[in-house]
């Protein structure tokens, strides 16, 4: 007699989702940054897990349930898998465990062998043709005959890999010419693996006659004579790993660091420079790289855009998700006379431009164009290492002071949601991208911040392009301004006696505008890319 099945109903429809369910890789390099393509790419993953297998890669371990409590996304029947410490070109083979991979990595160097794969893209470059860096690197070679190798590996290397680089073993000796020391000091450039910083892997240098220290991916000399004019011999010991040991290739060698080919101390640096004025840095990006995945999608109708411009292929946008329960809108007796900006304390034209900000505010208030009460917040991170970063920070508290303007260094999470809620008015600050026509911004679009504080009942007030226009309707949902003058001009409008009624109207019509970019509707236009594009089943 046959022995009868134990197996209850539910017991093989869970069987039968799992033998459909696809396996699914996300991966990021900086998950716990809470930047806008982590945040998009952490809400990815907790939509697809509920019908699929999915797994969070990256370089860096991170704590799932720490991630999902900080970005209010349910991760837990996620998983997290450990990248091994390679460069992103030699990660590829990973990419085949999986049915559908996805790579949010800003300027990813990773090409997919997944069965499907998509590229969240977030600044795309035009790749230079090999010919034109192959004048640019004969040109250098005129100029400096001879010295184009400033640093040479004496022991302690492999063989050199396909890209001219050289990896080390635990402890290598490597020698730097004269021509290298400019000013006496000289700049040794040595890759460490993907998750380690150069501290974490070079554990000691011993040279004569010179200062070291490490400087990013940098190991930095300086001459203690300054009128030596003889080769530096340096010997340094490294942190290893073994690539076998970590099931990515059959290398069994022991690697430390990886030794690329130098810059010449001036003449090819100065060729770099100058192709980065005029395009982008040398060796950018790769075309093969986007043409190895089936999907592009973005987070802003601009670098769709610029995506065809650049690589000749069409894209689909993804708007980020606002977290709509979380920013919603108080009462408007809760509101208070307070203009919000946020954005980055940073000199490079970043979002936002305060220093422009502040001073139309300065001028508001000079003129008498606001009445009083009303004052200016402005949020926004600084990054203490960067002296130019510190000292435009001190030109803001310059400019701020003996006026009603309050300067918000770091704030946390729920300040910010906080202050949403308090501020009745939003600037989106421009960055110089955006002043200048022609030329599209490389830090992605304002619409998340928009939609965070519209959703709290704040009146957008952003610049006329096509990413604000997705939520802001001129006169119906927010204001929409081309200009600082015209910027100063609608502020005034708005903030004076006669402004109220307006001001109670665009809270209420701003808030559920929102609603076009809640989770409910990014899930559904997720699902319909996918869908459409066959990458998802």
């Amino acid at each position: 007699m046959r022995a009868q099945s134990l197996e209850s109903p539910g017991d093989k429809a869970t069987e039968l989702e799992a033998q459909t369910a696809m396996r699914i890789g996300i991966y990021n390099r900086t998950w716990m940054t809470g930047g806008r393509a982590e945040c998009c790419a952490v809400v990815i993953a907790g939509i697809l897990s509920r019908d699929h297998r999915v797994e969070i890669l990256g370089p860096e371990a991170v704590a799932l349930p720490e991630l999902s409590l900080r970005l209010g996304v349910d991760l837990s029947r996620a998983g997290f898998r450990l990248v091994p410490p390679l460069r992103e070109c030699e990660l590829a083979p990973l990419t085949r465990d999986y049915d559908l991979f996805f790579n949010c990595a800003l300027e990813s160097r990773l090409p997919s062998k997944a069965r499907k794969s998509v590229y969240l893209v977030q600044l795309p470059r035009r790749p230079w043709p090999a010919g034109i860096v192959r004048a640019g690197q004969w040109l250098a070679s005129s100029l400096a005959p001879g010295r184009i190798n400033p640093v040479a590996a004496l022991e302690g290397f492999y063989e050199r890999d396909p890209s001219g680089a050289r990896w080390s073993r635990n402890t290598a000796l490597l020698r730097v010419q004269p021509w290298a020391f400019l000013h006496a000091t000289a700049r040794v450039r040595l890759c460490p693996p993907v998750s380690w910083s150069l501290r974490e892997a070079v554990l000691g240098v011993e040279a004569e006659g010179v200062r070291w220290r490490i400087e990013l991916d940098e190991l930095v000399l300086d001459r203690l004579d300054p009128s030596d004019d003889e080769p530096i011999d340096v010997r340094i010991e490294c942190r290893t790993f073994v690539p076998e040991a970590l099931g990515v290739s059959p290398d069994r060698r022991r690697l430390g660091v990886r030794l690329p080919e130098q810059d010449p101390p001036c003449s090819w640096r100065r060729v770099r420079r100058l192709a980065q004025r005029v395009g982008h840095p040398i060796g950018d990006h790769d075309r093969r790289l986007s043409e190895s995945y089936d999907l592009l999608v973005t987070v802003s109708e601009e670098t769709r855009r610029r995506i065809a411009a650049l690589w000749n292929r069409p894209s689909e946008v993804l708007v980020p998700p606002v977290d709509t329960e979380k920013f919603c809108a108080p009462q408007p007796a809760g509101k208070r006379r307070v203009i919000l900006s946020v954005g980055h304390f940073r000199r490079d034209g970043r979002p936002g431009n305060f220093r422009e900000m502040v001073r139309i505010f300065r001028k508001l208030v000079d003129h008498g164009a606001v009445p009083g009460g009303w004052r200016y917040h402005v949020a926004g991170d600084l990054c203490r290492e960067r002296l130019d970063d510190i000292e435009y920070f001190a030109e803001l508290e310059h400019l701020a002071e003996g006026y009603p303007v309050t300067l918000l260094v770091d704030p946390d999470p729920d300040r910010l949601v906080q202050e949403c809620r308090y501020a009745s008015i939003f600037w989106h600050t421009p960055d110089r991208a955006r002043r200048e026509p022609g030329r599209p911004s490389e830090y992605g679009p304002p619409v998340p911040t928009l939609g965070e504080a519209m959703s709290a009942g704040c009146i957008p007030m952003a610049v006329a392009d096509d990413d604000a226009r997705r939520l802001v309707r001129h006169g119906e949902t927010g204001l929409l301004f081309r200009s600082t003058a015209e910027l100063a001009s609608i502020t005034e409008t708005l903030t004076g006696s006669d402004g109220e009624t307006l001001r109670q109207t665009l809270m209420k019509q701003a808030s559920v505008a929102a609603q076009r970019v809640a989770l409910p509707r990014f899930e559904e236009r997720l699902r319909e890319v996918l869908l459409t594009h066959g990458v998802l089943t």
